[in-house]
Order: structure tokens, then C-alpha cells, then sequence
């Protein structure tokens, strides 16, 4: 349901960036309009860095447990 409204704003500001383009094309000026691509763009991003975050945290956690096994097994000795 959620990729189904973001498609749904996706092509209706294409639609509207569409619409920016062809009245600008009448005044002989090509603004190259493009906001459903800008949309897409900034959505990819904001998942890339809340995964790199989610890696990162995940990897500390994980050097943190190696971490208490090396100096458990040290004492062990």
C-alpha cells in the first residue's frame, strides 16, 4: 500500500512537471523540469543512509561483543 501511494505522487508530479515544460516551451524556455524524479531521488537517499546507520550500529555491537569474548577468553587462561 505504501509503494502504491508513493508511485501515485510519483506521476502526478510528473504530471504537473510535465505541464511546467510544455507552458515554458511556448515562451521558448526549457526549464528541464523534473520532480517525480527528485521525489525518487531524495526517497533513495533517505532509505541508503537509514541502512548505513542501521550497518553501522549493528557492526559496534558486534566489535563490542568480539571485544568482551577476547578478554573473557584471555581471562579464562
Amino acid at each position: 500500500m505504501k509503494e502504491y501511494f508513493r508511485l501515485i505522487i510519483y506521476y502526478s508530479l510528473e504530471l504537473i512537471s510535465s505541464f511546467i515544460n510544455f507552458v515554458c516551451g511556448f515562451f521558448h524556455y526549457y526549464p528541464s523540469v523534473q520532480l517525480g524524479i527528485s521525489l525518487l531521488v531524495f526517497l533513495e537517499a533517505r532509505r541508503i543512509s537509514s541502512e548505513k546507520d542501521e550497518r553501522s550500529t549493528i557492526r559496534q555491537q558486534k566489535t563490542i561483543e568480539a571485544n568482551s569474548l577476547k578478554e573473557k577468553a584471555k581471562a579464562d587462561e
